[in-house]
């Protein structure tokens, strides 16, 4: 903190390297973008089984990744952000996560189920 502070007084007539030695500029340096993502199953609603072949797409910016034969997806090395997530798959009733927030340093986990479509 007392480089922070060092490098505000020094730097005070000199405003975008001032801005340099605050404490969020720092941390988007150490942390960096790509150091988040989320993983999970989508398995089906009805008879908790893993759904091969479903589509996991993140919006923005746009990532998609595509579950295993065991229902297992990943999407990670995205910047922290608050995305929304779509989830397709034959069958199924599409589904929508709005407002997904995910932070830096953190793998989160998200398993979906989806309902089979009548």
């Amino acid at each position: 903190m007392e480089i922070c502070l060092d490098g505000q007084i020094i730097y005070k007539q000199n405003e975008p390297i001032k801005d340099q030695f605050t404490f969020a500029t720092i941390l988007q340096i150490v942390s960096g973008t790509g150091t988040t993502g989320f993983k999970g199953y989508i398995i089906n609603a009805s008879v908790n089984l893993p759904i091969p072949g479903a589509t996991i797409t993140t919006t923005p910016p746009s990532k998609t990744a595509i579950t295993n034969s065991e229902g297992f997806y990943e999407i990670i090395q995205i910047p922290t952000a608050i995305y929304t997530i779509q989830i397709t798959a034959p069958g199924f009733i599409p589904q929508s996560i709005p407002n997904y927030q995910v932070d830096t340093g953190i793998t989160h986990n998200l398993s979906i189920p989806l309902q089979p479509q009548p």
